[in-house]
């Protein structure tokens, strides 16, 4: 299985650079917490996991993501670290590689390439390098596909040959499809054209075999097990093939993706009921339709039930809506290893006591990865201190965690004490003057002049 192990981030947004690492190789869940004031680099994080879930699944990164290159920088770079691990016969789980994907974006211009106008961004450089762990002991890194030079776009020049069958016109075909993915703001080696020719032409057996399997592996985490919700995604429901199902307007469905959604609503009223007393979810199906495939299929309309009454789904409060948009990933997450969701502003909305009690269970018995920000520490008092990170007021290293923190320490009076004596290394918050505060608002509430 694959799981994120560190996050290095350069002129992204507010960070002129950042990295977190998430000890993904320990055994048991891990979570990752992000505090600290607005604007320090919170949502920043998220947005590099959503441009990886982009990246792994051979989409177009969309445009909005040229303007998360800082202001000051010609590109934005990321290195996404994970852990390959196997699981032992007594369950826990032991890594057998590490993986290091180095990724760089840059604005392209209108017109710089004839066949990609209206791309917004170019991925001009990925570098994919693997080294294998024997005992706990990593061995040499090895390059697996290197796109960064304009002369050769796959490099080094034997692992083409060691990964594809010998075939004519195959590295040049393949050369073409990977410059033609990066020109229309796509990963050259997780786009559709290359894996399709990994399975198809990829070699089978030795060493090659391992690392054309690897590749794929990585591609199917992207698009399978990496789920990241925004807050533009509250409202929604993600179906376990990307399917998604609004709770503010009606949706049309084939008969299969009915019968998933019937499901997962299922499943998660097992959960719902128990952390919001009274209250499930289901659907109403207004009318039968007929799919462009030709398959049957139902429009079909998100309610919640309480006190036996339904009533659509879109009337509920945010904070409802929040918990339903987000509680299938955390069921999956306690559930399944192989599953990282990333969350931004978790506690937005949801009552703190509630919210801390499902962390807990998560950081207790849950199997997956969780990724989340939050203003509120409240909630991250009830895990681990050491799966919580903050923000600084330094965009050259935005991200750390406290030191000198100690088992009997309130985080919150920890925290609180530092931002008013110091005591990390950077500076966890710009302070503010409540006069000046006071004396603004006061201006501001002055009558303008005729």
């Amino acid at each position: 299985m694959i799981r994120l192990s560190k996050i290095n981030i350069e002129n992204f947004k507010n960070v002129l650079h950042g990295q977190i690492d998430l000890n993904a190789a320990e055994n048991g869940p891990n979570i990752l917490a992000v505090y600290g004031q607005n604007g320090s680099g919170k949502t920043s994080l998220i947005e590099a996991v959503q441009m990886l879930k982009y990246l792994l699944t051979g989409r177009v990164i969309p445009s909005a993501f040229a303007d998360a290159i800082h202001v000051d920088s010609p590109y934005a770079r990321a290195v996404y670290g994970f852990s390959v691990l196997e699981e032992a016969e007594e369950g826990e789980l032991y890594e057998t590689g590490q993986v290091s994907y180095d990724v760089s974006i840059k604005r392209q211009e209108d017109g710089e390439n004839n066949e990609a106008e209206s791309a917004a961004l170019d991925v001009f450089s990925e570098i994919l390098s693997f080294r294998p762990v024997a005992q706990g002991k990593p061995g040499r890194w090895i390059t697996l596909a290197d796109t960064s030079t304009e002369i050769r776009p796959f490099a080094p020049a034997k692992r083409a040959s060691q990964l594809f069958v010998k075939e004519k016109g195959l590295k040049t075909d393949l050369e073409y499809r990977m410059q033609f993915a990066r020109w229309t703001g796509r990963s050259s080696i997780f786009c559709d054209d290359f894996q399709r020719m990994l399975r198809e032409k990829g070699v089978s057996q030795g060493e090659g075999g391992e690392f054309v399997r690897l590749i794929r592996r990585i591609n199917y985490f992207g698009k399978s097990e990496l789920f990241v919700v925004s807050k533009s995604d509250i409202g929604e429901i993600s179906l376990p093939d990307g399917t998604i199902v609004s709770m503010e307007q009606s949706v049309t469905l084939p008969d299969g993706e009915v019968a998933v959604l019937a499901r997962v609503i299922e499943h998660m009223n097992l959960v719902l009921k128990e952390i919001v007393p009274g209250l499930i979810i289901g659907y109403k199906e207004l009318s039968r339709e007929l799919m462009p495939s030709g398959e049957k299929g139902a429009s079909i309309q998100l309610v919640s039930e309480k006190n036996e009454k339904a009533i659509p789904l879109r009337y509920e409060s945010e904070g409802i809506k929040k918990i339903i948009s987000v509680l299938h990933l955390l069921i999956r997450v306690y559930n399944q290893t192989s599953i990282t969701v990333a969350i931004d502003e978790l506690d937005s909305g949801i009552f703190e006591y509630l919210l801390g009690e499902v962390l807990r269970i998560l950081a207790e018995k849950g199997k997956g990865q969780l990724i989340f920000t939050s203003h509120n520490l409240r909630p991250l008092e009830t895990i681990d201190k050491e799966y919580v990170v903050f923000t600084t007021t330094n965009p050259n290293a935005r991200y750390l965690r406290m030191s000198g923190l100690r088992a009997g320490n309130n985080l919150r009076d920890f925290y609180y004490r530092d931002l008013q004596l110091g005591g990390q290394k950077e500076t966890l918050y710009d302070p503010t003057n409540n006069f000046d505060i006071a004396l603004a608002f006061r201006m501001a509430g002055e009558e303008p002049d005729a």
